[in-house]
């Protein structure tokens, strides 16, 4: 059931990209929409979302059932194995509610989509991680993570 969840949630994004995004300066040429490192989480999937205009860490149901109580526009925090995001709620008419942490909000930087893969794949597995030890199953203390230090792993 996840994996139909997770290609309806690509072709949305694929068709609001080509019906609403395609042509605007805001979008990136070089990239497509694309899922990358998504995993059950929470109640939902979540992993990262690579489109021509943004890229987020998202958590969205692996069904069509509504499992956000929390009004659109609200912050919900969310613990991961590496510290506690702050989301926000979003809905689209297409998919329902969602949870959105933006990565990036412009994406004009990233040169192709193999340089976006490689970056939303390293984010996804930090995310999942917990704190200094490069283990997404290992038995370690949870640490608050801010996004500049997660995004400075691997660069020191």
């Amino acid at each position: 059931m996840a994996d139909t969840a997770l290609t309806r949630w690509v072709s949305a994004y694929e068709s609001i990209h080509g019906e609403r995004m395609a042509g605007l300066p805001i979008c990136n040429d070089n990239l497509s929409v694309e899922a990358i490192g998504f995993r059950h989480w929470d109640g939902g999937f979540a992993g990262v979302l690579i489109s021509p205009w943004f890229m987020n860490f998202v958590i969205f149901p692996c069904g069509n059932e509504e499992w956000l109580e929390e009004r659109t526009g609200a912050k919900v925090e969310v613990e991961f194995p590496s510290g506690t995001y702050e989301f926000d709620t979003c809905a689209l008419p297409e998919l329902g509610a969602h949870l959105s942490l933006a990565l990036f909000s412009t994406v004009h930087d990233f040169p192709d989509q193999e340089t976006a893969r490689q970056v939303a794949d390293e984010t996804a597995r930090a995310i999942f991680c917990y704190a200094g030890t490069g283990d997404a199953g290992a038995a370690s203390k949870k640490h608050a993570v801010s996004r500049r230090s997660l995004f400075a792993a691997g660069n020191e």
